[in-house]
């Protein structure tokens, strides 16, 4: 059954503050002494300042005031606890993208979560199922808030310890500023309805091109994470062994190449390979257009390493293929305003003249059985890749129209131009759930919908 705008609202938010009742009146971290217990954190989200190019300073807007922000570890099935105090001049939200948590700790406005007002402090509680590279976001006034860098990496260690010699996590974020030091503006319309507004300046955890040390005869784990509001990269590297280990926090049955590997935003790709014998070796990660990340080999272990620790699956349902129940989606252009007059460019059907929404109050495009497997088959019928996010839960890809690969678990799966994907999963997450591009000027401006888990 479909909703319309006041219906949603006004069940969005009678949801939410049932749901978090409870939550907004813990104050457990307010009580602990410094420093914080394990996996306890508090953030302070404020307006701040950063130098990317020498000698300039860029307003930002940043978790603690840094750039890049503070790697939040966690451990799988272990609880975790962020105290999340605003202090900018509008309200704001944090979204845990990749974790599989209930939809009130999930940090979309109104779905189950009253966003944070100035002034206000609001802790997020729950227990990563899941191991993996994740990451977490504004999911408010999300073009300026994610786009001016409410960015954060996010690492969920597994149950039982995978021993790397290196664990690197590297966090890209494409900057809409000139060399100046000033910006330009982060969504421009007649990019927002082709492929985006780009930013010219590609950082990599707060830096241009880092470099990093790693020591010969190693085990590296590199974790990948996009954090852009537009940019997708094609990834390349100059080291020969190199593969794609895990997509989105979840291993690979049959690694992939790095060469040619598109990630799109809110993508996570966890890179694995052995160093060089080699001391003084170098090599480079890089897209189509920039460095992203140096590697320069020094001299460590004396013992030969012939073989990466191997991943550990997570603990995701199968879904039942032979009784799934097929959703079709469509990814198409549109036009159209919101009821504030606001363009919207895109559209996000399920459905023959469904119009399209803004992602403040998004159609509702599917109504889930808790517990049952579905299909949801979905086209992008544009010349634009689409990134599609599902929250609060993970799917299998099974096939595409334009690819051939092994099935593999993921929450983000990039569509290219006229591609055809099938994903497959068990609803077994209630809640109202965003589905969506994580092109954010796409999703803000058409491409967002809500699906229903009950």
């Amino acid at each position: 059954m479909s909703i319309n705008r006041r219906q949603f609202v006004q069940g969005s938010v009678v949801m939410g503050l049932g749901s978090l009742s409870g939550c907004i009146a813990h104050d457990f971290l307010n009580k602990t002494s410094e420093p914080l217990p394990e996996h306890q954190y508090k953030l302070v989200v404020k307006e701040s300042h950063t130098q990317i190019f020498p000698n300039t300073n860029t307003p930002i807007m940043a978790y603690d005031g840094s750039n890049p922000a503070l790697v939040i570890r966690a451990a799988q099935g272990r609880p975790v606890r962020i105290e999340v105090t605003n202090q900018l001049q509008e309200p704001t939200t944090v979204h845990w993208h990749g974790l599989r948590i209930p939809v009130y700790m999930d940090g979309v406005p109104y779905t189950g979560q009253v966003p944070i007002l100035p002034g206000e402090t609001f802790t997020y509680e729950f227990i990563p199922p899941d191991a993996g590279t994740m990451w977490y976001h504004s999911h408010f006034n999300s073009v300026t808030q994610m786009g001016m860098g409410l960015v954060g990496a996010m690492v969920v260690d597994e149950e039982k310890p995978v021993a790397f010699d290196h664990d690197i996590t590297l966090l890209f974020k494409n900057w809409n500023i000139k060399k100046s030091g000033q910006s330009y503006p982060l969504s421009i319309k007649r990019l927002a309805a082709r492929k985006g507004t780009p930013g010219l300046l590609y950082t990599t955890n707060g830096v241009q091109s880092p470099s990093y040390e790693i020591t010969a005869n190693s085990a590296v784990r590199v974790r990948l994470i996009n954090a852009d509001n537009t940019l997708l990269y094609r990834l390349r590297t100059t080291l020969s062994n190199a593969k794609i280990i895990a997509v989105d926090a979840n291993p690979l049955n049959k690694p992939l190449d790095v060469n040619g590997f598109l990630l799109g935003t809110g993508v996570r790709a966890d890179i694995g390979f052995i160093t060089p014998n080699e001391v003084g070796q170098e090599f480079e990660l890089k897209d189509d257009k920039a460095v992203l990340a140096r590697f320069k080999v020094i001299e460590g272990n004396a013992k030969r390493v012939t073989k990466l620790p191997d991943l550990p699956a997570n603990p995701v349902k199968e879904p039942d293929l032979v009784n799934a129940k097929l959703v079709n989606m469509t990814l198409e252009w549109d036009a159209a305003d919101d009821d504030n007059g606001d363009p919207l460019f895109w559209n996000l059907k399920t459905k023959a003249g469904q119009r399209p929404a803004n992602c403040t109050y998004p159609n509702q495009i599917a109504d889930l059985m808790l517990g049952k497997s579905y299909i949801f088959s979905i086209r992008n019928n544009t010349q634009y890749p689409h990134p599609v996010h599902f929250h609060g839960h993970t799917f299998r890809v099974l096939k595409s129209n334009k690819k051939e690969f092994d099935f593999y678990l993921a929450d983000t799966v990039v569509l290219e131009k006229n591609e055809q994907v099938e994903v497959a999963f068990v609803a077994d997450n209630p809640g109202h759930w965003m589905f969506h591009c994580h092109i954010i000027e796409h999703m803000v401006m058409g491409l967002v919908g809500l699906v229903k888990v009950a």
